[in-house]
């Protein structure tokens, strides 16, 4: 537990973002675990009108998608399990079909974590690239 946050505090941390967007968020969340940042947001209330999850390990994306279905979310989940595999093109499919993404989230990974060093390269990447596109579609 030494460098886990709990959804409490990342409630708190977030909760601002309730009246920025009471319609809801669509987020892309990178190495989402079993989706702390997105089960803080469902408990201050806010409606997740679409989750791009991007989850290495198997078992967390199970997990989360559990909690996805038993929470009876209503946005659209999408499952990757390979930052690899969003690519450019992934993600303008994306940001068409979904307009965008008004948050993107990543998690804190310790050094033991298979992918670390990539995860600040493919972070960056990522969100370079969505960056790119949605200047030019502004």
């Amino acid at each position: 537990m030494e460098h886990c946050f709990h959804t409490d505090t990342i409630g708190y941390i977030l909760s601002p973002l309730k009246d920025l967007y009471p319609d809801g968020l669509r987020i892309l969340s990178l190495y989402t675990g079993i989706g702390g940042a997105e089960v803080a947001l469902s408990r201050l209330g806010l409606h997740l009108k679409c989750v791009v999850s991007v989850e290495t390990l198997e078992v967390n994306r199970k997990i989360f998608k559990r909690w996805w279905e038993s929470t009876r979310q209503s946005g659209e989940l999408r499952q990757i399990d390979d930052v690899t595999k969003l690519t450019l093109q992934l993600l303008l499919e994306f940001v068409g079909e979904f307009g965008g993404f008004d948050l993107v989230v990543g998690a804190h990974l310790q050094e033991t974590c298979v992918g670390y060093t990539n995860f600040f390269f493919e972070f960056y990447r990522v969100v370079t690239q969505l960056n790119i596109i949605t200047s030019n579609i502004h």
